[in-house]
């Protein structure tokens, strides 16, 4: 009888949860609208997640899909976050975000030197 349990359990119920295991993805594109470029780099998530992707090459992405969501955030330094309702789960989303012009940038300033020109000065 425990044989017959045993094997009940390996060909009905393991067969079925392997089946729910397997993860369905949405595909997209994140690109800079202005110059149509790839922003490589940025971040994708569900809205109420904490789980994210980050945009590949050519600005690239696939992210598993998260029952009870639907709404995917992207986000980029620089530029303005949006949010798109996912409707179609076949259909490739891409992003266009706009360069966020409210945001104040600081950043530092290298100079080059040439090896020579310091020890000529010293």
């Amino acid at each position: 009888m425990k044989k017959i349990i045993f094997f009940s359990l390996i060909f009905f119920i393991l067969p079925t949860s392997a089946l729910n295991s397997q993860d369905i993805y949405v595909y997209g594109k994140v690109l800079c609208d202005s110059l149509n470029l790839s922003l490589i780099g940025a971040t994708i998530n569900w809205a109420g997640s904490d789980a994210y992707v980050i945009a590949g090459e050519n600005g690239r992405f696939s992210i598993p899909v998260i029952e009870h969501k639907d709404s995917l955030v992207v986000r980029f330094i620089g530029y303005v976050s949006d949010t798109v309702k996912v409707t179609d789960i076949d259909e490739e989303i891409i992003f266009r975000l706009i360069t966020d012009t409210t945001t104040i940038c600081e950043g530092i300033i290298c100079r080059r030197v040439e090896l020579n020109s310091f020890l000529d000065n010293e």
